[in-house]
């Protein structure tokens, strides 16, 4: 299977949990937290399956690149009336960003 083919089997799981994530008002962490292991398991099947190293950096990177854009639209979205809305952005990235590598919300 060429790596085009995973990626974008493994983005329609990923669709599939964020439409769960929306219909259900998922919590954040535990949504973001569902999207790391769908990815670990894709590259791990991709490593068993004797994908390259690059193709596997390739794969983890889509999917996580997909799945961040979609939490972002989501998060921006969600607040309308937010006054500095690039601001929100980038704040809204950096959390999915740091619940991905750390698997809980910031200290606050």
């Amino acid at each position: 299977m060429s790596t085009n083919q995973i990626i974008r089997i493994h983005k329609n799981s990923l669709d599939a949990v964020a439409a769960h994530y929306v219909d259900t008002s998922m919590d954040d962490s535990n949504y973001i937290q569902i999207v790391r292991v769908l990815i670990t398991a894709a590259i791990t099947l991709a490593s068993k399956d004797g994908e390259t190293d690059a193709a596997i950096a390739l794969i983890e990177s889509s999917l996580r690149k997909h799945a961040r854009e979609f939490y972002i639209s989501n998060c921006a979205e969600s607040d309308p009336e937010v006054s500095n809305k690039a601001e929100y952005i980038k704040e809204c990235g950096v959390m999915f960003d740091y619940i991905y590598t750390n698997n809980a919300y910031p200290d606050e």
